[in-house]
């Protein structure tokens, strides 16, 4: 059996693979910086038919969402995520929902946005984003989070099942006709 640096010297994609989520780093975002959130939004590989200005991610920073940029060893962002310690959305739209959720919903964080520049995909930038998001919420004590996911994301919902969570309601329509979100969950405490 060859060591795993052997494995990782000799195939050189592997090793690019490593090496540029090895040095990535993760830093909370400012208002100063939503341009370039919005720009990553704009070049996410899943083409959600709008883009998301600048003034909108300003206008989620004041409601309280807090975002993180990731950004490449090359010293590019490339990915971003924002949680929040509140639901967004109204959650009588959430159908196939348990009453126990509908408590547990009171004491969780939420990811709410997560998005990597299309020509950074597949490098494990959202995946990381993920559990720094997940880390975040664990440190406010807070016991789940949540997340929507569009039900077309096949990407995303394999990603997020990858990480631990559970599919726990659909909200239909929740922002727009045939905008149909997945509601997701995670335990902390198994994370």
């Amino acid at each position: 059996m060859m060591p795993l640096i052997g494995v990782i010297a000799t195939d050189h994609k592997l090793f690019n693979q490593f090496s540029l989520v090895y040095s990535m780093q993760i830093r909370k975002a400012t208002e100063s910086e939503v341009g370039i959130i919005s720009s990553i939004s704009k070049n996410e590989p899943f083409d959600w038919g709008y883009t998301l200005s600048p003034e909108w991610f300003t206008e989620q920073m004041e409601k309280g969402d807090e975002f993180f940029l990731l950004t490449a060893d090359s010293g590019t962002d490339v990915g971003y995520t924002s949680i929040n310690d509140k639901l967004s959305d109204d959650v009588s739209k959430i159908v196939f929902l348990e009453a126990e959720e509908v408590n547990n919903l009171q004491d969780s964080g939420f990811l709410h946005m997560l998005g990597v520049h299309k020509d950074h995909n597949r490098k494990g930038y959202g995946s990381k984003l993920i559990q720094h998001g997940i880390n975040q919420i664990k440190d406010r004590g807070k016991e789940h989070a949540y997340f929507f996911v569009y039900y077309k994301n096949n990407n995303a919902l394999a990603i997020y099942l990858r990480k631990g969570f559970e599919i726990r309601g659909v909200a239909p329509n929740l922002y727009g006709e045939g905008e149909h979100r997945i509601l997701m969950r995670v335990d902390l405490a198994k994370n």
